[in-house]
């Protein structure tokens, strides 16, 4: 269910089914926010849950919204060319079962035009890093080239990374990084079904899984042949965790 609100910022629900409800406000230039959120970022509270039981008229239920921050920049290779479609992201560090390493947050956006150039948008205050991953789904051949992930200002060391502030409604410009070529290494092999036939047609993704520094995300995907082989190429030295379906 779906309300706006008026000039006053007064919004209502009407017949309102029995059972259980979070509920989201959302508004251009403003960061999104659930009702009860405690955190600055949605990804990390799902806020307050509504029960709404028959008879129950809820009210002052409010909202109380920030106008989100903007962070700009140019992605380029090591002879200052840009490159198109990489992606950059804000993170942060959290302890998550007992380990701290940094997780992706808020804001719009964040692939890289074919300039080079990328705006996030709609973030919520905060200090963040950004960092910059070329992705290239295709299935490139064992000693070809890629782009190993790289933190603002222009490490691979995720511990070396510069912080950035975001203020409510700030813009932050003059984010730029440099992505500098490395070998690329591939991985091969053969997917079966478990009455030993080929199994054709799945999908198979492979997901980094650096101790420490970057903690682990999907780099590649590919599709299983008819005779069940697979090959993923552009891949960097790290620990893999195969996933198929």
């Amino acid at each position: 269910m779906t309300a706006k609100t008026n000039a006053e910022g007064n919004y209502e629900f009407k017949e309102v089914k029995l059972g259980r409800y979070y509920l989201r406000a959302n508004r251009n230039g403003y960061v999104s926010r659930a009702y009860g959120q405690r955190a600055s970022d949605s990804r990390m509270s799902q806020g307050t849950l509504l029960v709404v039981r028959a008879g129950d008229t809820l009210s002052q239920v409010d909202f109380k919204l920030v106008r989100g921050g903007i962070v700009e920049g140019r992605v380029v290779d090591s002879d200052g060319e840009p490159i198109a479609n990489v992606g950059v992201m804000l993170e942060r560090f959290m302890t998550l079962d007992g380990r701290r390493n940094r997780q992706p947050m808020g804001g719009e956006g964040g692939n890289t035009d074919d300039r080079g150039q990328f705006r996030l948008f709609g973030i919520a205050p905060g200090k963040y890093y950004v960092s910059a991953r070329y992705h290239d789904w295709a299935t490139e051949n064992e000693g070809d080239s890629t782009y190993p992930p790289i933190c603002f200002p222009g490490t691979p060391n995720a511990q070396e990374a510069v912080r950035i502030d975001v203020v409510a409604g700030g813009q932050v410009n003059g984010i730029d990084i440099a992505l500098a070529a490395t070998k690329a290494f591939s991985i091969s092999g053969k997917v079966l079904r478990s009455d030993g036939k080929p199994a054709v047609e799945t999908m198979l993704t492979n997901m980094r899984m650096d101790e420490g520094d970057w903690g682990g995300w999907m780099s590649r995907g590919g599709v299983v042949e008819a005779e069940g082989n697979f090959k993923l190429g552009g891949l960097i030295p790290s620990q893999a965790l195969l996933s198929f379906m």
